[in-house]
């Protein structure tokens, strides 16, 4: 007779796939090749250090866990937040199954979890991900026999060839050992990424205490580097980096200034030390153990909203949030780089 086997759905953000990788790691431990980890092909690649040689893994692009995947699994735990992936779990017969229950997903899981709601407000209470996945995990039957991570803070080692790649880098565009890395990647038209305002102050403050700084973006990202004053700042357009030259650039820089994103987590995982300066997000859900952090952020009436696109009016404080770290951005680097 074989063995149940155990489905895990990873996020489809990147941040949140990192912030779970103690859960990913504790199923991986307790399952080994009886565990099924689906998600985006790229979060597969850089938690395959985590995850081992045993899973079975399976690329889907975003957008739910199709039933034909879910079929032969005894219970799942879906951390992609879609519906339609508890729909596919419901579909497959999968008899536990953990989500959380908003969108319509406690009607087709038993073991939902319903966030907790701030009092007199309409939005959820602020919680990590990387905490709400523990919670999920506890939710299964005797946690599917995986030890609950007793310490939640991310972890991803750098491989050894991204090390090395990181290093010539480096070296080919002249930046010493002690170089601050700025973080300028964010969703393509997200509010959630540093403005050109903000970046330029990062890049004109490295460049007033002679640190040389390496500007990077995302994948279709250049042009969030149009309108940036680089102030002799090296920087990456396309080719972006991709996952592991990230994480190594962060672990071997001094200091990330970065915005919340899913780049601040990796580098953290990676070991690296940020500076992270939040607009519309609120820290608190995003905070996690892990390497000294400092955080630069301003309170506005709007926020925080966590849009992705900012619905005020360039002349009714558009992006307020954002656009008034810009003066306080030379002191939180000198408190940054003085525990550097």
């Amino acid at each position: 007779m074989s063995t149940p086997r155990v489905l895990l759905r990873l996020p489809n953000w990147l941040g949140d796939a990192v912030m779970a990788t103690p859960v990913v790691e504790a199923l991986a431990r307790a399952h080994g090749a009886g565990l099924t980890v689906v998600g985006p092909s790229r979060w597969l690649e850089l938690l395959d250090p985590v995850l081992g040689q045993a899973p079975l893994r399976v690329p889907l692009a975003k957008g739910g866990l199709p039933a034909r995947h879910a079929r032969g699994h005894a219970a799942a735990l879906l951390l992609d937040g879609s519906t339609r992936s508890a729909w596919g779990a419901w579909l497959a017969g999968v008899g536990s199954v953990a989500c959380l229950s908003t969108g319509g997903r406690g009607l087709l899981a038993s073991l939902a979890l319903r966030p907790a709601r701030l009092r007199g407000a309409g939005r959820p209470e602020p919680r990590p991900f990387g905490a709400v996945a523990v919670e999920l995990l506890a939710r299964l039957p005797q946690g599917l026999g995986a030890e609950l991570p007793g310490d939640p803070a991310p972890r991803l080692p750098v491989p050894a060839a991204s090390a090395q790649r990181a290093r010539e880098l480096c070296d080919s565009l002249g930046l010493g050992e002690a170089f601050v890395l700025v973080n300028a990647g964010a969703r393509p038209g997200s509010a959630k990424g540093l403005p050109p305002e903000v970046l330029s102050a990062v890049l004109s403050a490295l460049a007033s205490r002679g640190l040389g700084a390496l500007v990077v973006v995302g994948p279709g990202e250049a042009a969030r580097l149009e309108g940036v004053e680089l102030a002799g700042a090296r920087s990456l357009g396309e080719p972006a980096p991709d996952l592991g030259l990230l994480a190594a650039l962060g672990r071997a820089a001094r200091l990330t200034v970065t915005a919340d994103g899913g780049g601040r987590h990796l580098v953290r995982a990676a070991g690296g030390r940020t500076l992270t300066l939040f607009g519309p997000t609120d820290p608190r859900h995003s905070a996690m153990p892990g390497p000294r952090e400092e955080v630069l952020r301003i309170s506005v009436p709007c926020g925080p909203c966590h849009r992705e696109i900012c619905p005020l009016p360039g002349d009714g404080g558009r992006l307020a949030c954002f656009l008034g770290l810009a003066e306080q951005v030379g002191p939180a680097l000198e408190w940054a780089l003085a525990g550097a």
